[in-house]
């Protein structure tokens, strides 16, 4: 039941992601938030290097979202 659970959860996100991806960086907005989001509630858990690799993909995220916001020349 859990793989299965998990299976439906992993495809309903991706296509969520794939629906809100037609609007200018809207999609890379909402992934910058959640990794942000991330890291909050990582709070001041042991695991540092979980910490590091949120901030690295979010600042990747981000700098994707800068380009492609108001050019849309990243699509």
């Amino acid at each position: 039941v859990g793989i299965i659970f998990t299976t439906i959860i992993c495809t309903a996100v991706c296509h969520s992601f794939n629906l809100i991806d037609g609007l200018n960086g809207l999609s890379s907005g909402t992934g910058a938030c959640i990794l942000c989001l991330l890291l909050a509630i990582t709070g001041d858990g042991e695991s540092q290097s979980l910490k590091y690799m949120i901030v690295g993909l979010a600042s990747c995220i981000i700098g994707f979202w800068i380009v492609n916001v108001g050019t849309t020349k990243i699509f």
